[in-house]
């Protein structure tokens, strides 16, 4: 026994050591996109442990304990982002972790898989640490959210898992100890949800898993109605915490920030998910391509062909898992997870971004379970299994440390999004914001050409390329586009209209 916690703590230890170094290259990195709101201008943050502020700012108590996190951060480190990406790198090595435990408290008591838990354990907690899609969640500070969230909901299912069969006894299951280890399972559910709403699918989930992994029949009755009131209890987290109103989620309406002019509904939100998702499959077996905004077309209608064929494909994989439920049940449950904790944010909801990479790192756990089963299938042999999976774990690894280089200034990662998605308006304004903060106003100016290219009537465009001009000298013209922006409705002073005119026409004297 304690030969084998060792050889546990050696493996453990290498994974946090490569995950460190797959990630080092990114903890210098700036504030990025919505950092902006959520950390940098958020007055909120500024006093640590006061949930009070935190509670009343415009978002509320949804992700309470990811703000109290920034909090502390600001605390510590004010604005050296160091600090920050230490704390996301650290979260996401204890997700790794819990993803390890997850898997082998699940296989412990598969028998056809019993005596490979170890394996299979190791190899998804391998992929998830490693996987580029992850870096999204990691390198992108402000999207602690997601993976705090995760960390609290991966952990409340091992301790849920672990209650049932009898307690927990750190890292394995014991005895003796299940009352406290519900109680902490059901806490732990609750910060899950009070950091990010997509933790909703958690009770759910852990009705799944007891139904697939847990129920006996020869559980006595009493048992039975216990576990069903514990299962129901964590149901009821859901309503304490949020205040749904269907009818206005359904009824909501949003233009779409990941393809320029389209208008969502919660209808062709809908119907742009199979798609997306496709894509999300396609980064997560062959991880090329990645961006931080995809530019995605909005579907109008179910017939479309593209729609049609994704729907009907998603439908088919979903139907598999439920003929393979009772023969290949961790197959099963595994893509069963997948959609599960992508249904919260690809599903009615309508949500200006339909497509974020980072909404992919719960999720993935479940697509990393199914490949790694696959695999196994596949060569039924565990020294071909491990060859290939970090053969695979090692080009990952690279991919990964590459796209963390993409995030260490806002002009590489803007310039890395308009060219991946040349027509979208808000990634040349970034890349020219980002240009001008630099001194480069010629390679700014190139910038919101090319956002007026996409939008010849955006004011802010038109008030950003005036103050280029302005750094070029070039008055005139930076007269002409401050004129424009205003006309295009930018909002300025009283008077300021009449000066510019009288400013603009002097010029031309």
């Amino acid at each position: 026994m304690i030969q084998k916690s060792y050889v546990h703590f050696i493996l453990l230890s290498l994974l946090v050591l490569l995950g460190v170094l797959i990630y080092s290259n990114s903890l210098h990195g700036p504030f990025q996109f919505d950092d902006k709101d959520y950390i940098i201008e958020n007055a909120s943050i500024r006093k640590a442990f006061d949930p009070k502020a935190i509670l009343n700012s415009r978002w509320g108590g949804s992700r309470l304990i990811a703000f109290m996190t920034f909090g502390l951060n600001y605390h510590f480190h004010r604005l050296d982002t160091f600090g920050y990406h230490l704390v996301n790198l650290l979260i996401h090595l204890i997700n790794t972790f819990l993803v390890w435990w997850f898997v082998r408290l699940t296989l412990e008591t598969q028998p056809p898989l019993q005596k490979h838990h170890d394996l299979f354990s190791y190899l998804i907690a391998l992929l998830f640490l490693t996987h580029p899609i992850q870096t999204q969640a990691v390198t992108y500070i402000s999207q602690r959210f997601t993976s705090l969230a995760m960390m609290f909901y991966v952990l409340s299912m091992c301790l849920y898992i672990a209650a049932r069969r009898g307690g927990v006894s750190p890292p394995f299951v014991g005895r003796g100890y299940r009352a406290p280890t519900y109680a902490l399972s059901a806490l732990c559910a609750v910060a899950a949800m009070l950091t990010k709403q997509t933790a909703l699918t958690l009770p759910l989930n852990i009705i799944l898993y007891e139904y697939l992994f847990l129920a006996s029949p020869k559980e006595k009755g009493r048992a039975k109605a216990l576990h069903t009131a514990i299962i129901l209890s964590f149901l009821l987290i859901i309503p304490a915490l949020y205040r749904f109103d269907i009818l206005a989620v359904l009824n909501a309406q949003a233009q779409s920030a990941s393809h320029y002019g389209d208008h969502l509904t919660s209808f062709t939100y809908f119907l742009t998910q199979p798609r997306v998702i496709i894509k999300y499959l396609q980064l997560l077996f062959v991880p090329l391509g990645q961006n931080l905004i995809h530019d995605v077309p909005t579907s109008q209608h179910f017939f479309e062909a593209q729609t049609l064929l994704s729907f009907a494909f998603l439908l088919m994989v979903i139907v598999l898992a439920v003929k393979l439920c009772r023969r290949h049940v961790f197959f099963s449950y595994a893509i069963f997870w997948f959609f599960l904790c992508l249904s919260a944010e690809s599903s009615f909801i309508t949500i200006t971004h339909v497509m974020f990479e980072h909404r992919l790192y719960l999720p993935s756990v479940g697509f990393f379970m199914a490949l790694t089963y696959g695999g196994w299938m596949l060569f039924k042999d565990n020294r071909k299994v491990i060859i290939f999976f970090i053969i695979y774990a090692v080009i990952l690894s690279f991919l990964t440390y590459q796209r963390n280089k993409v995030w260490r200034t806002d002009i590489s990662l803007w310039q890395d999004v308009t060219q991946k998605s040349p027509d979208l308006l808000i990634p040349h304004v970034k890349l020219g914001v980002a240009l001008l903060n630099k001194r480069r106003p010629i390679a700014a100016l190139k910038a919101f050409n090319e956002a007026l290219r996409v939008d010849p009537t955006h004011p802010n465009v038109y008030y950003n390329r005036a103050i280029t001009y302005n750094a070029l000298g070039r008055r005139q013209e930076a007269a002409n586009d401050m004129l424009k922006a205003v006309e295009f409705g930018l909002k300025v002073p009283p008077g300021y209209l009449e000066e510019l005119k009288r400013s603009l026409s002097l010029q031309q004297q």
